[in-house]
């Protein structure tokens, strides 16, 4: 049957079947006729599951190749079914299905599950068979009520074709085979069902053709004939057509020939009696055909086929009005079918012509009434209007259904609400006699609940505002859920719930929108608009995998509508893949569709897929021819809102650095179109971009004060507010989202990133604390990969870092690419001293995106550094050179490494070019002027500062004359005195040289003749350097009072700048070095259980933020000083050699050792 429907033979190409589909799918549009759409749709699903089943043939071919020892005792019990399969004799024989059903194979636990599934596989491929075959198997495996289950191993494709073989009377009669029955049974149906086909399609020559094939046949069916009278009973409606005469031909006479001959042996056959009937029709033989039609009705009073030729009979007999009642019982039961409908206008034509001459005779409001119903049922709406208007208002029964009826096809909403409820009133007052009138009026109760929602909707809901709106929504759903329940037609049934579909899908009731169509689609697979309103549904939910999953089943169950490809497009867009929206497009042309929706997103992809001047540039030529078709037929477009083109427009003259024409088009625009809610959210974006927030604010502020709840425009207040830097503001626009809608992510974000730039900036841990917060709140709702990144941040930051791996790692399960999970996986594993570790996801942040940003590889410098690797250390320093060629401070790191390595004219050398760099600028001033004028204050510190490093620079070589002379450098500026106030640093600098090489009062002479020169700063961390460098100096003098004078000044300006202890040793950042700066100073005051005490608290700490060593070398310094002051001296140098071995280069260690083994 359903390669008659298809119109092609018997195939197992996917792809000819779905050709043959979409060929016939124009004419069966399902707005148009749903019925014809649906079955087509069923045609092709069971056309689907025959092709599908070339594997398990192959496989059952395979298997039957195998000896008969490796097939085991189902597979031997498959074999017994294929045998009384292959001849249509035994396959028609219940008694043997049911002997094979019952036999010990499926009886057996172990074998019954097996048996059953094995069973189906077969039938996928020989699924010929009559119903009481198939629900003989169903009684035995009761597949319908494990159909669920059996989704999980069979397409669903075949198990609907199955459920519908056991609930539908076969249109075969396989008693009727005759012949050599065992040959080529399934050929010869399939061979049958594409002549019908044939005839339907009107291909007589096809038809011809495929008769004489069928002829060849060795086995026999009476249908052969049947369908050779069909064919000449369309011979004849072809000769009359060309001749253009109701006269009989030939062909009429050879078609009640065959079937005379047929109902004299098949009369029982109401395949054959029906068409016996049709042909005696062609022959004007009405009342022998009636009879027939009758006889068949006597047996099955539900024979609708019957019922539809009793009408025709009725209407050749000259009474059209009873006809036409005979074909509205049909359809009462049979909505929308076509042959119905066909003889339903056929009728109407001769009423309306029969009651116009009647009115125009005689006026009568029942004639009135009765041709309203022929315009009704005409679509003349407007007509049937214009004629009840003639009549006076009446409260009967017919003049109300027709009112409310006519109105409502007409759309006329307002006029339609009263009738609505006087019809629905009407029936439920009516009493039930038991009569056919009243029948069906109680018939039409579920369709005046279904009217009068759909009134109240149009009148209500459209124009109510509150609750007054939430009251009609709710009286609507009310109405249409009662009609859906009264309702026992099937389609009708549906067609209520798709409505009702729509109406949530038009109140934002997304949701239920989802959920009404998974209840149509459960009832019916192939119901399309569902899969439409559910598609949208779902695309404003943002639930993307479900959107491309209802375009899939869009295109294929109609492929000639174009919202689900727009749909399906832009959720890839939005997803930045690009080669699936233009496989998108491609389906759609294919399809034979246009759309400018489409065009949009293909000139998009030429824009985004491959980013460059030229695609711009093309992108934009094509937008514009885009733009000009859009203005010359803006009525028919299909993009919902030009500010989307218009935008796009904007940003290609952005992207090609055109900005004052990205200006002008935007303020064009909003010119015409001052409410726009797309283009002004895009020219606040823009605005942010460059670098004009003050106009973005006020554009974001006049948009919130039009709608205070949107919360997309309070969410762009907020990003204005952090854009001219009043965070603050920001944070209380986004706390006060939240106060009424405290899951909502976006706000929540926002203020998670807002707090760890507020932390950074002001170096304020606990708006750090808070941050975290919100990343928390962020991960309960979404659990996403962002905010369990950019909680690691923050815990890094707070030096949290176990909790930070934690978090980075999370991260990266969430989301394989996220690049900077990796980096900040790697920072947290460094800071951690678990270096080897650190360095496989750095270099995979690099392998995601080697071009991104500099931070990998300086991670991976400090890295290699650590582990001692100074190539690879110098290579990552030089990548981070290829982002920031200016960046000095890499420079001098690459220079150290230098060192590590021992090649220390490398890093002299580059020493004395900054040193040449700043030094030739003044070249050409005289000394004079040199002594007046000076430098530039900036360039004489970081002059003096180079003259440190390069000194330093020598004295690692052991060239201290070299190093003493760059030093005498540094102090010769601080003797002038008519020089200006400068740092202290590099002074201090200098006194830790001669400290740490034993040369104490020159050391302490340098730093008290320091203090009258230098800068007095306060809150300076250079002076407090100082201080502490001279409370050093002068213990080892053993100025023990002096010292402790020091160190209480030190103390005192130390606390003043950086608060209480207990916060700062909060800061595990730095706290080692916190606590080793006490521990020293303790020590140096003579207060030795304090800086023990000191000591101890640093065991177990993390090392410092900005720590070069593998662990802290200061801890083991500062243990090893208390001991040599205890007098432990064995401990000392121990310990002092520990910190040696740790730091490297460590001269105050080295001198400290130097006077222990003294």
């Amino acid at each position: 049957m359903f390669w008659e429907i298809l119109g092609i033979e018997p195939t197992k190409e996917e792809e000819l079947i779905k050709k043959a589909y979409r060929a016939k799918l124009p004419s069966v549009n399902p707005e148009d006729d749903e019925e014809g759409f649906k079955e087509l749709r069923r045609a092709y699903e069971e056309a689907l599951v025959y092709a599908n089943q070339v594997e398990i043939e192959k496989s059952v071919e395979e298997v039957t190749d195998l000896s008969y020892k490796k097939k085991d005792d189902v597979d031997l019990w498959i074999d017994r079914i294929d045998h009384i399969y292959q001849d249509v004799k035994t396959r028609r024989d219940v008694s043997l299905w049911e002997e094979l059903l019952h036999d010990p194979i499926c009886d057996d636990l172990d074998t019954e599950l097996e048996a059953a599934e094995k069973l189906l596989v077969y039938v996928m491929g020989h699924s010929y068979l009559p119903q009481n075959i198939w629900l003989a198997m169903d009684k035995r495996f009761a597949y319908r009520e494990n159909v669920d289950q059996l989704k999980e191993k069979f397409a669903e494709n075949f198990l609907d074709y199955m459920q519908w073989q056991m609930e539908s009377q076969t249109f075969i009669d396989y008693e009727l085979f005759e012949g050599k029955t065992d040959s080529k049974v399934d050929d010869y149906i399939n061979k049958l069902y594409e002549t019908k086909s044939a005839e339907e399609d009107g291909d007589l020559e096809q038809v011809s053709r495929l008769l004489h094939e069928l002829s060849a046949f060795d086995v026999i069916h009476p249908y052969t004939e049947v369908e050779k009278a069909r064919y000449y009973m369309m011979k004849a409606d072809q000769v009359r057509e060309k001749a253009k005469s109701d006269e009989l031909t030939e062909y009429d006479e050879k078609a009640l020939t065959i079937m005379k001959d047929l109902d004299f042996e098949y009369s029982d056959n109401v395949y054959i009696e029906r068409t016996y009937a049709g042909s005696l029709l062609k022959n004007h033989k009405t009342e022998a055909a009636k009879q027939i039609y009758e006889t068949l009705l006597e047996k099955n009073p539900d024979d609708f086929g019957a019922s539809l030729g009793i009408a025709e009979c009725t209407f050749l007999e000259g009474d059209p009005e009873n006809a036409k009642e005979q074909v509205e019982a049909v359809l009462e039961d049979r909505v929308q079918d076509t042959e119905c409908l066909v003889l339903l206008d056929r009728i109407n034509e001769v009423l309306v012509k029969k009651y116009t001459e009647r009115l125009a005779a005689e006026e009568s409001r029942d004639t009135v009434i009765k041709l309203g119903w022929c315009y009704y049922q005409q679509k003349e709406f407007e007509k049937g209007i214009q004629l009840l208007d003639k009549l006076e208002e009446g409260e009967d029964y017919d003049y109300v259904n027709l009112r409310c009826r006519l109105y409502l096809a007409n759309e006329n909403y307002a006029e339609a609400f009263p009738y609505a409820k006087k019809w629905l009133a009407m029936i439920e007052e009516s009493v039930d006699d038991g009569t056919e009138e009243m029948k069906k009026r109680k018939n039409r109760l579920s369709l005046a609940h279904f009217s009068l929602g759909v009134c109240n909707w149009e009148v209500t809901y459209r124009n109510e505002k509150g609750a007054d709106k939430e009251q009609a929504y709710a009286t609507t759903r009310q109405y249409i859920e009662q009609a859906i329940e009264e309702e026992s037609n099937t389609l009708v049934k549906l067609s209520y719930m798709e409505q009702m579909a729509r109406f949530y899908l038009d109140a934002k009731a997304y949701e239920a929108c989802v959920d009404m169509c998974d209840q149509i689609i459960k009832k019916d697979r192939g119901f399309f608009p569902a899969y439409v309103h559910r598609q949208r549904a779902n695309y404003e939910l943002r639930n993307a995998k479900e959107v491309i999953d209802d375009y899939f089943m869009c295109i294929e169950i109609y492929p000639g509508y174009v919202p689900p490809y727009i749909l399906a497009a832009d959720v890839f867009y939005n997803f930045d893949q690009y080669d699936d929206v233009e496989q998108v497009i491609q389906a759609a042309r294919e399809a034979g569709l246009e759309s400018d929706s489409l065009e949009f997103d293909r000139i998009r992809c030429i824009h985004y897929k491959d980013f460059s001047k030229e695609n711009v540039q093309k992108a934009l030529e094509q937008i514009e021819v885009l733009r000009q078709r859009i203005a010359e037929h803006s009525e028919e477009t299909d993009i919902e809102d030009s500010a989307e083109v218009e935008r796009e427009y904007a940003v290609l003259y952005w992207d090609l650095d055109n900005v004052s024409r990205t200006f002008a088009i935007v303020n064009s625009y909003l010119e015409e179109h001052q409410d726009s809610d797309v283009m002004r959210l895009f020219k606040i974006d823009l605005c942010l971009r460059e670098n004009q927030a003050k106009e973005a604010l006020q554009i974001a502020k006049k948009m919130l004060a039009e709608q205070p709840d949107d919360l997309t425009r309070r969410m762009k207040l907020g990003t204005c507010y952090e854009a001219v830097d009043k965070q603050q503001k920001a944070i209380g626009v986004y706390e006060e989202i939240l106060n009424g809608n405290p899951d909502y992510v976006p706000a929540i974000r926002r203020l998670m990133y807002v707090y760890s730039y507020m932390s950074n900036r002001n170096k304020d841990l606990n708006l750090c604390r808070k941050g975290i917060e919100y990343a928390d709140r962020m991960i309960a709702l979404t659990d996403s990969s962002d905010a369990y990144l950019e909680k690691g941040n923050l815990q890094i930051d707070l030096y949290d870092l176990e909790e930070a791996v934690d978090s980075c790692e999370k991260a990266i399960d969430r989301n394989a690419e996220a690049y900077y999970a990796y980096n900040n996986l790697g920072c947290a594993l460094l800071k951690l001293r678990r270096v080897q570790e650190a360095v496989k996801p750095l270099l995979q942040a690099i392998e995601l995106d080697p071009e991104r940003e500099p931070l990998p590889y300086m991670n991976l410098a400090e890295c290699y550094t650590l582990l001692g690797e100074y190539d690879k250390a110098i290579e990552m320093n030089r990548k981070v050179l290829q982002f920031r060629p200016n960046a000095e401070h890499i420079k001098e790191d690459i220079a150290k490494l230098h060192m590590k390595k021992g090649e220390y004219d490398k890093a002299i050398a580059y020493y004395k070019d900054r040193i040449k760099a700043i030094t030739g600028k003044y070249a050409g001033n005289s000394r004079l002027k040199m002594l007046w004028n000076g430098m530039d204050v900036q360039d004489e510190e970081q002059l003096l500062s180079l003259y440190c490093d390069i000194a330093d620079a020598y004295r690692q070589a052991g060239r201290q004359d070299q190093a003493e002379a760059y030093f005498d450098k540094v102090i010769e500026r601080w003797k002038n005195p008519l020089k200006t106030k400068i740092s202290c640093e590099h002074l201090a600098n200098i006194a830790e040289y001669y400290r740490d090489k034993g040369e104490l009062e020159k050391a302490e002479n340098i730093v008290r003749k320091a203090y009258w020169r230098c800068s007095d700063e306060s809150f300076s961390y250079e002076i407090e350097h100082l201080m502490f460098v001279t409370a050093s100096i002068t213990f080892l003098l053993g100025k023990q009072k002096k010292a402790r004078e020091d160190v209480l000044g030190y103390f005192l300006r130390f606390n003043k700048r950086n608060g209480s202890e207990e916060e700062l040793l909060a800061d595990k950042r730095y706290q080692l070095m916190y606590l080793y700066d006490y521990a020293i100073m303790s020590l140096c005051a003579g207060d030795l259980k304090e800086a023990k005490e000191y000591i101890e608290r640093m065991e177990g700490c993390n090392v410092c933020v900005t720590c070069e060593c593998m662990e802290c070398f200061e801890y083991y310094f500062a243990k090893g000083m208390l001991a040599k002051v205890e007098g432990r001296l064995d401990e000392a140098r121990e310990y002092i050699e520990k910190a040696i071995a740790v730091k490297g280069d460590y001269p105050c260690a080295q001198y400290q050792l130097s006077t222990l083994k003294k």
